[in-house]
């Protein structure tokens, strides 16, 4: 329970809470764009996106930019400094649907690139993001085995994509644990009071 001590504490000084997942929260800081995310388990499904795909492609628009990022081990819970991204838009919510039916198999490459043709403001390189997009699904499991050593399905929907200020589509958390055991966003609502 480090990582919510960490994030009640910080809330207490000041420090607004701007959205609540099942693992972290985002943390207004001092500086207009950046955040911090506290994640409260390393059993958190983003740290494999973050050391599997985020540390290896940095030069990938569609990924989070990470300033700075420590796990603290001994006590179960991680600290990440980021670019502060904002929600999507209405206008979103088609192209995210057309993404997930990619991941699924239900468009193929080119159906793909027909049915976002008009998101160019959200999608500047076509290339580089089905290159995120296929690795995400080549690190993806596809059923839920006891035996399989990778816990982690798609997970495409509007609350796991963020916008930059310039309307690029970043993909900030893909995947989700088979069964999640404990849900922060639970725990937050009872606990702290957030948002601006």
């Amino acid at each position: 329970m480090q990582g919510h001590r960490v994030i009640k504490s910080l809330t207490r000084k000041g420090n607004v809470i701007l959205g609540v997942g099942c693992y972290s929260a985002a943390l207004k800081t001092s500086k207009e764009n950046l955040i911090l995310k506290i994640g409260t388990t390393l059993d958190d499904p983003w740290l494999d996106y973050y050391n599997l795909i985020i540390k290896d492609n940095k030069e990938n628009v569609f990924v989070p930019r990470i300033e700075h990022f420590v796990a603290i081990h001994e006590q179960n819970y991680y600290v990440v400094k980021m670019e502060k991204l904002y929600p999507v838009e209405m206008e979103q919510h088609n192209l995210i649907s057309a993404l997930a039916k990619y991941m699924i198999g239900n468009l193929s490459e080119a159906d793909l690139a027909y049915e976002i043709q008009s998101y160019s403001d959200n999608i500047p390189d076509f290339d580089q993001l089905i290159t995120l997009l296929n690795t995400i699904k080549d690190n993806s499991s596809w059923e839920d085995e006891e035996d399989t050593e990778i816990n982690r399905k798609i997970d495409f929907h509007n609350g796991n994509f963020m916008l930059r200020e310039d309307k690029t589509l970043v993909v900030i958390d893909p995947w989700c644990e088979w069964e999640i055991e404990d849900d922060f966003s639970e725990w937050a609502t009872k606990h702290l009071q957030w948002g601006e």
